[in-house]
């Protein structure tokens, strides 16, 4: 959505009359109106980055506003230069931010952090008392001729920067795909279109919205995934099939899996193969047709919610989840294995497979099931039928 936002608000900045006379009338304070309640919940929830991030935000808003687009202080400064140091500064922090590990705001760590944006504030604020009216024009140097763009109000090293910055948080983004990485894609390009359109006070400030709200939105959604997902496996948790039960009307059948001997499993080959075992199991599941509905209930177990079937065909879909678990072993690699494969090799000795297999058992939820957790239980039930039968089978 902010990604959406930040394409229709470029698109109407040539043309003012589109934008909705609500945001024209409250963009002055509309920053303060994003940006305070997502310290806060930066805060609550010890998001460092962000929480800097939004700092960086507010106090950039805060010079634009007094210095550049009112200056109710009537204080004589090198606007040029101001912005420049912005628009080169926001995309630097941008890296830093990203380069440093998580640890916490108030612990020595995040003070270090918060005291170097204030450093940062007082250095500016020197060389603007000292400067010159032509002190800016050392940082609008030409560097390659290739990004002499034309239209563009920033200085070349501003947009390396912002180059550079993408460039980590790409390949940040790649390693680790959670919304507040991918939400910083969004921040920059807010951040940059901000800078472009500094010299505007409305397109200035609506785009600085667009950068705290685009974190606001990714905070929202990050605790959500941590309130309604399993980290592990990525399915949704038990709190998640809680609800989705609630939503469902009178037909319905649910199926509850179990991996057997997963406590052997562990002890065999440790935890950290379990929960390997595990991510492939929800993979392979998930797989499945008709399973799409899948949960993790907790420990090695899961559900699978079948909406709107009887209990033959959820049973027939259980059957398909035991054959596809049962025929993909779980690979497990030698920690001694070479990192490349040599070329001359054409079948690997340097792994070993672990035949996984799960136990199900369905019920359909009727008149004597008088709660979704009625359901459950007979599901749960006929679960331990099917291990008490030898197990790698579904049973009603």
């Amino acid at each position: 959505m902010p990604g959406l936002l930040l394409l229709l608000l470029y698109w109407a900045a040539p043309q003012r009359s589109v934008i909705p006379r609500v945001f024209i009338t409250t963009h002055e304070y509309l920053p303060y109106l994003i940006i305070v309640p997502s310290l806060i919940l930066c805060f609550a929830f010890r998001l460092t980055r962000e929480f800097n991030q939004l700092l960086l935000l507010l106090v950039s808003y805060w010079a634009l506003y007094y210095f550049v687009w009112h200056n109710p202080y009537k204080v004589h400064i090198n606007r040029t230069f101001l912005i420049y140091a912005i628009s080169i500064l926001l995309p630097l922090n941008i890296i830093a931010q990203n380069s440093l590990k998580e640890r916490g705001i108030i612990s020595r760590h995040g003070l270090i952090r918060m005291a170097a944006i204030l450093v940062q504030i007082l250095f500016i604020s020197l060389l603007l008392w000292l400067g010159s009216k032509t002190m800016h024009r050392p940082f609008n140097v030409i560097l390659f001729d290739s990004l002499k763009l034309k239209g563009l109000l920033i200085p070349q090293l501003s947009l390396l920067g912002f180059i550079a910055a993408a460039l980590v948080i790409g390949v940040k983004s790649i390693l680790n795909t959670s919304t507040l990485n991918l939400n910083q894609i969004i921040l920059l390009l807010a951040c940059l279109l901000s800078m472009q359109f500094a010299r505007n006070d409305l397109y200035g400030s609506l785009f600085i919205s667009l950068a705290a709200s685009s974190i606001l939105i990714a905070i929202l959604l990050n605790s959500y995934s941590l309130a309604y997902l399993d980290e592990l496996t990525g399915l949704p948790s038990r709190r998640a099939l809680k609800q989705e039960l609630s939503s469902l009307g009178k037909k319905y059948s649910v199926a509850m899996l179990d991996i057997d001997h997963f406590k052997k499993l562990n002890d065999t080959y440790g935890h950290d193969v379990g929960d390997q075992i595990l991510k492939m199991v929800a993979t392979r599941i998930r797989r499945v047709p008709g399973a799409s509905k899948t949960f993790r209930y907790g420990g090695e177990e899961f559900t699978v919610v079948f909406p709107n079937k009887t209990l033959n065909e959820a049973h027939a879909n259980a059957k398909e989840i035991c054959k596809a678990i049962a025929k993909s072993p779980f690979v497990l690699r030698n920690k001694r294995r070479p990192k490349k494969k040599p070329p001359f090799l054409t079948k690997s000795r340097a792994s070993k497979k672990i035949d996984v297999t799960i136990s199900i058992g369905v019920a359909q939820k009727t008149g004597r099931h008088k709660t979704a957790q009625d359901a459950i239980k007979s599901a749960d039930n006929a679960l331990y039928r099917a291990k008490e039968k030898g197990r790698n089978r579904a049973c009603t």
